[in-house]
């Protein structure tokens, strides 16, 4: 656990200029598609290049400031080793921190989408979420198939408009609850597409 006022200043500062910095560069990117697929409930199954770019690099930020959470929150359990699990991650930071946090709500607030997205809703002590399962799908077997209720389909396919809005919801919500346990005023993140309940 952090014990000196500084270091947990300098922890701070360094969550706010590579984690802050990384969803708002990551939103704007999302944003930016929507000149060419709108962001829409109608369009959640439409998958692309762009977004399996962003859906890999939302996942790997989730995951990496999730490590780094679990130090800050005991810096002598083993969720930090490397060899531990995004679902490892997840219990501790439930356990921890946020007993709540699968009833977290983050909604969606954009002209065309308007929705509740409860992220870790489905994050259990066995499993992780879908769209979690669909990301390792993606980044380790992108070219296998898999079966769907509309028949066979490729792995990269799962790098959609819904996934890539559920992974940057849940990123918001742990900077989010990061936020919350590190700044010192509990200012709230700003977001364009989102807002915690």
């Amino acid at each position: 656990m952090i014990d000196k006022v500084e270091d947990f200043e300098l922890l701070y500062d360094s969550f706010k200029k590579v984690y802050i910095c990384d969803f708002k560069i990551l939103e704007d990117e999302l944003l930016g598609t929507d000149k060419y697929v709108s962001i829409d409930k109608k369009n959640y199954k439409t998958f692309s290049s762009k977004y399996m770019q962003l859906f890999l690099s939302i996942c790997s930020g989730i995951d990496s400031l999730a490590e780094e959470f679990c130090s800050a929150l005991d810096e002598s359990n083993n969720v930090k080793n490397k060899r531990s699990s995004m679902l490892q991650r997840f219990q501790q930071i439930k356990n921890d921190y946020c007993g709540n946090i699968a009833n977290e709500i983050v909604e969606v607030n954009f002209v065309g989408c308007r929705a509740s997205i409860h992220p870790f809703s489905k994050f259990s002590e066995q499993s992780c979420g879908d769209w979690w399962q669909d990301y390792n799908h993606v980044k380790h077997r992108r070219a296998g198939e898999v079966e769907s209720s509309n028949g066979n389909m490729f792995n990269y396919e799962l790098a959609n408009l819904k996934n890539v809005l559920q992974a940057l919801s849940a990123y918001y919500l742990l900077i989010s609850l990061v936020n919350r346990f590190l700044s010192p005023n509990g200012e709230p993140v700003e977001s364009q597409l989102f807002s915690c309940k």
